[in-house]
């Protein structure tokens, strides 16, 4: 999971130029100057001992125009949840009410619903200036590396430098989460199913 924030309650962008014709429209943006830099935030998914999972942050990075820094912790730390909570829920908004999303955590899944906040469940309302992108974990080639929820192993094979994904099926081996190990996926090498196959995360995948 990363957050991202930006420096500033300001915008974010600002319209530079506007051209078109017909159904065509063109929209320069530019950075407004108010922003001081962004800070992203990268968690993890971990594991309850007693059951459930929590959020662990894993690395905090702030860019700013002249310099890029490292940080032990985020400025806001924005999945902060009550211990209790072990399952968790990610509402997107679609309304222009000054909200990204909520994100919703309980201790059982039945609680998981934003009726529910306040009586069951920690509801975590994310401002407009914070994006919130779910992203699973990867090994290409012995390279661990970050896809979006809904990547394919097409995807991470073009990711791992590889123009033309069917290249590599003769000798393309992967792996899947099965049971606490990693498990050998058998295909057909000469079919380019096994490429559209989604990556849940935790796969590793190599090629020749």
């Amino acid at each position: 999971m990363q957050a991202g924030t930006a420096a500033s309650t300001a915008p974010l962008l600002e319209t530079e130029k506007v051209s078109g014709d017909g159904g065509h429209i063109q929209l320069d943006l530019k950075l407004s100057p108010s922003v001081r830099g962004f800070e992203t935030s990268e968690y993890a998914v971990r594991r309850k001992p007693s059951g459930g999972f929590f959020f662990a942050p894993i690395s905090v990075e702030r860019k700013y125009p002249d310099r890029v820094e490292q940080a032990a912790a985020p400025l806001v730390d924005y999945l902060q949840f009550p211990a209790s909570a072990a399952f968790f829920r990610l509402i997107y908004k679609a309304e222009d009410n000054g909200v990204t999303a909520v994100v919703l955590g309980a201790a059982t899944h039945a609680q998981l619903d934003l009726a529910n906040c306040g009586q069951g469940a920690a509801c975590i309302t994310l401002p407009k200036a914070v994006a919130i992108n779910p992203v699973v974990s990867v090994t290409v080639n012995g390279t661990e590396m970050t896809f979006g929820v809904g990547m394919r192993i097409w995807n991470a094979v073009m990711k791992g430098g590889v123009r033309r994904p069917p290249d590599v099926l003769p000798t393309l081996k992967v792996w899947r989460p099965y049971g606490g190990r990693l498990t050998s996926v058998e295909f057909n090498p000469a079919s380019e199913d096994i490429l559209n196959m989604k990556l849940s995360g935790g796969e590793s995948i190599a090629w020749q």
